[in-house]
């Protein structure tokens, strides 16, 4: 883990230390040229800035060929498989705004995640015990056999990359909560009470697939699953789970790129031209046992669509005063009746490639040939770290509560071998 982590920052230097057009390292104490408007490119001098605009990436740049370079979207291929860490499996461009997809897993493998697992980033694993308000939402209880469709792996992690490269300088709205995604041919069994579920529409496609149209789940506490991952480089802090065991969002920060948010729990930002975000968000489509892997439902999304309003603000203008101007007319949305929909269209062909070898071998195979090294130093580090973790979490039960935490966990995954792990864990 620790060696990926290195040459990823090893690949970012490179990147930002030569030049696109000529190859060339820079100086000591120098510092490259970054297309201002679609910062995915540096160059070491204007002339070759000005050749590259010039014989290609004039034509790269306004077609969104490239993301800008994130860090939490990393499109670089990994180091020992020819495969990239953050893949793009969809993308799509309108009136000067691109927005590129990839899944985004919160663990090594094809599980999707389940529904007390936060759409932000957090400093520590989800706990092995469930929250207590998710244990209130799926009415767990010792006396019940557990309902996969509440407790079982449901929610499907997509991550979003948004970016203005318009050359009018006006500023954008984003609203990520109202960000949708499309899915064909799955069953309306997967689909919770009306009132758990969410706001889910039906149609069908051309030749007749009944499809269904998911907005990010609105949760159990009322909270919405979206999270601002990155704005313009800069990482959005990390938050926790509390010693009660329910999650705990980061503060929100201040300062630098972070004035561009216009309300952090809801995913909702105004960007310049040249200024990019990263939002993860989680819908709520599987039903915790057939449905419940990332390939078999990213092979049926077919659409997903980032609504955006174009703002009367141009930015570079008074100063920061275009920010307070653009925050103002983002809340009150009656003044901005332009929108664009930027539709996102899946890359079919890519897609089939890349989950070809779970369907044609097994998970295991497609974990180690599209993850590489990064797999095998998940495993080993879960097999250390996995009976000291149970052991300490057994240790901090109640007299009486080892059998109803063997319970909880089976709910989770009736195939988890958990009784042996508690053995183990309590002769290590």
């Amino acid at each position: 883990m620790k060696e990926e982590v290195k040459e990823k920052k090893a690949r970012k230097k490179d990147m930002k230390t030569f030049c696109a057009r000529c190859g060339k390292h820079k100086d000591t104490g120098a510092r490259l040229q970054t297309c201002g408007r679609c910062k995915s490119i540096n160059y070491c001098s204007a002339k070759c800035q000005k050749d590259d605009w010039k014989t290609g990436h004039k034509e790269d740049c306004a077609s969104f060929k490239q993301p800008p370079l994130a860090k939490t979207f990393d499109t670089a291929d990994r180091h020992d498989v020819p495969w990239p860490v953050d893949p793009v499996l969809a993308q799509g461009s309108s009136d000067g705004i691109g927005v590129w997809m990839t899944p985004s897993p919160k663990t090594i493998g094809a599980i999707l995640e389940q529904a007390y697992h936060p759409a932000d980033d957090a400093d520590d694993l989800p706990p092995l015990v469930f929250p207590p308000s998710f244990k209130r939402w799926a009415d767990i209880r010792p006396d019940k056999v557990p309902n996969m469709k509440y407790t079982g792996p449901t929610l499907l992690c997509l991550q979003f990359m948004v970016q203005n490269r318009r050359k009018d300088g006006r500023v954008i709205f984003c609203d990520a909560s109202q960000a949708v995604t499309g899915i064909c041919d799955m069953p309306k069994e997967v689909l919770l009470p009306e009132h758990h579920q969410g706001s889910v529409m039906h149609s069908s496609t051309r030749d007749g697939s009944p499809t269904m149209t998911f907005h990010p789940w609105i949760d159990y506490n009322n909270q919405i699953r979206v999270a601002i991952r990155e704005i313009n480089g800069v990482e959005a802090p990390k938050g926790r789970f509390g010693p009660d065991y329910e999650y705990q969002r980061p503060t929100p920060p201040t300062g630098g790129p972070w004035g561009r948010v216009v309300d952090w729990n809801t995913g909702k930002v105004v960007l310049s031209p040249g200024d990019f975000a990263v939002f993860r968000i989680q819908y709520r489509v599987g039903d915790g046992t057939t449905w419940s892997n990332y390939p078999d439902i990213v092979m049926r999304i077919i659409v997903s669509v980032i609504f955006i309003h174009l703002l009367d603000v141009k930015s570079g203008i008074g100063g920061d005063e275009w920010l307070s101007n653009a925050r103002q007319l983002a809340v009150n949305r009656s003044k901005n009746p332009e929108s664009v929909h930027v539709i996102v269209n899946p890359e079919f062909e890519y897609i089939r490639q890349y989950y070809k070898v779970y369907f044609d071998e097994d998970e295991d195979a497609w974990v180690e040939k599209r993850f590489g090294k990064r797999a095998a130093a998940t495993n080993d580090m879960w097999l250390k770290a996995g009976p000291e973790m149970l052991k300490a979490t057994l240790n901090c039960l109640p007299p009486g509560g080892e059998q109803k935490f063997i319970q909880l966990v089976k709910a989770m995954d009736p195939n988890f071998r958990i009784e042996q792990m508690v053995r183990e864990a309590k002769q290590s």
